[in-house]
């Protein structure tokens, strides 16, 4: 189970109780430590195997790259508690569980519920070409024509990969990139999802 630190506690235990769980990852921001080893030591009063993860920053990318790092390789045996947390915390989770395919879990009146989620895939959406492209922006802005040069594909080819059309999205739409209009040059640089998702995050 991986979970927040919260003031509905009682939740974790619901979830523990009724699902049956191995072991618990405590996730929580910097300020909350003292809280999250609090917890620890109350799981483990009930022999519960626990491990306490600080994140440091607690914005999106942190959060999804913990996530994926403890599910990594056994997204099936692992499940995300959506309830215990920060109303950010909790969105935060139920994202990295939809984008990973990872089980969410709720309580509600005292029970635990399963939540709907589905595996969302990038990989599915995105072609070799537009792979191609973020791979290249990983780490440099480039301008459109440069990339194209760079990548070795024609400039209206490029523009529909960023821009998409009215049928397919493009990496801009897609929110796995970013232009920024500079006078007579628009730069495109790797959005914070796309490094992500490069990063195999999601």
């Amino acid at each position: 189970l991986i979970t927040l630190c919260g003031e509905e506690e009682s939740g974790i235990f619901t979830i523990i109780r009724e699902v049956g769980i191995k072991d618990v990852y405590i996730l929580h921001s910097e300020k909350e430590e003292r809280k999250a080893r609090k917890l620890e030591k109350k799981l483990n009063e009930f022999k519960v195997p626990t491990k306490v993860v600080g994140i440091k920053g607690y914005g999106v990318e942190d959060v999804f790259k913990t996530v994926a790092l403890i599910s990594e390789g056994r997204e099936d045996k692992v499940l995300i508690n959506a309830t215990t947390g920060d109303k950010i915390g909790s969105c935060l989770l139920l994202s990295a569980a939809f984008v990973n395919g990872i089980k969410a879990v709720g309580v509600m009146n005292n029970k635990a519920m399963l939540l709907p989620v589905m595996k969302f895939s990038y990989y599915s959406m995105i072609s070799e070409k537009k792979m191609k492209i973020l791979r290249t922006l990983y780490g440099e802005e480039m301008a459109l024509n440069e990339l194209s040069k760079k990548i070795k594909i024609s400039l209206p080819l490029m523009f529909y990969h960023i821009y998409g059309n009215g049928k397919n999205e493009g990496l801009v739409e897609m929110g796995l990139v970013e232009v920024e209009d500079r006078g007579k040059k628009t730069k495109i640089k790797i959005s914070p999802l796309g490094r992500m998702l490069m990063c195999g995050y999601v």
